[in-house]
């Protein structure tokens, strides 16, 4: 299968992330959980040598929410 961001030119992809409430009242709209998967891009250069004094890391990824 082809991995989401594997030929993405930059710094590499962030991490997927996983997150998880700790505390889950009854209340209606609660979000349990909350996965971010597919990454692409998004992590920084290694060094802030030769940058401008802000830069901008583009990343995609897909967020999903369960409650």
């Amino acid at each position: 299968p082809v991995i989401a961001g594997e030929k993405v030119a930059g710094y590499g992809s962030v991490a997927w992330l996983q997150l998880q409430a700790e505390t889950v009242t009854e209340s209606e709209g609660v979000v349990k959980e909350v996965y971010r998967l597919n990454t692409a891009g998004g992590n920084p250069p290694p060094t802030c040598k030769g940058q401008l004094a802000a830069i901008e890391v583009q990343y995609a990824a897909e967020y999903w929410f369960y409650a």
